[in-house]
C-alpha cells in the first residue's frame, strides 16, 4: 500500500560549479600537493572563462609535462592568452618561444615586441 501522505525525499542536486577564482584556488590547492592532474583541470576551467593567472598556470603545466602531456603548441597559445592580458611572466615566456620557435614559428622581430612588452610590464609595475 502506498502512503501518499509521506514526504517525498528529495532528489540529490549535483554539485555548483565552481566560480573561476574558487577553480583557481583549488588548482593552486593541487598544484601545492603534486596533483598535477587535478590541478590542470582546474585551471583549464579558470582558463576558459578567462581568468589570466589560470592560462599561465596551464601554460607552465603544458609546457613541463605535468599532469597532462608535454604540449608546446598549447602552452604557447595559453602564454600568448595571458600576455595579451599583461601577464609579465607570460610574457616573457612568450618572447622566448618565439625567439626560439617553440610551439610555433621563430620569429625574431615579433619576440623583440614581446621582449618590449615585459619591459613595459616591469616599468608599470614599479610605479
Amino acid at each position: 500500500m502506498h502512503d501518499s501522505s509521506a514526504t517525498p525525499k528529495p532528489t540529490p542536486e549535483a554539485p555548483k560549479p565552481l566560480t573561476p577564482s574558487a577553480e583557481m584556488e583549488q588548482g593552486i590547492k593541487a598544484l601545492k600537493e603534486r596533483h598535477y592532474h587535478v590541478a590542470a583541470r582546474h585551471f583549464e576551467l579558470a582558463a576558459l572563462a578567462g581568468l589570466v593567472e589560470a592560462q599561465y598556470e596551464l601554460g607552465q603545466l603544458f609546457e613541463k609535462g605535468m599532469g597532462v602531456r608535454t604540449d608546446s603548441v598549447r602552452a604557447r597559445n595559453l602564454y600568448k592568452k595571458a600576455a595579451t592580458q599583461n601577464h609579465l611572466e607570460a610574457t616573457e615566456k612568450m618572447a622566448e618561444y618565439v625567439a626560439e620557435g617553440i610551439g610555433g614559428p621563430k620569429h625574431l622581430d615579433e619576440a623583440r615586441e614581446w621582449r618590449e612588452k615585459a619591459q613595459s610590464i616591469k616599468e608599470q609595475k614599479a610605479k
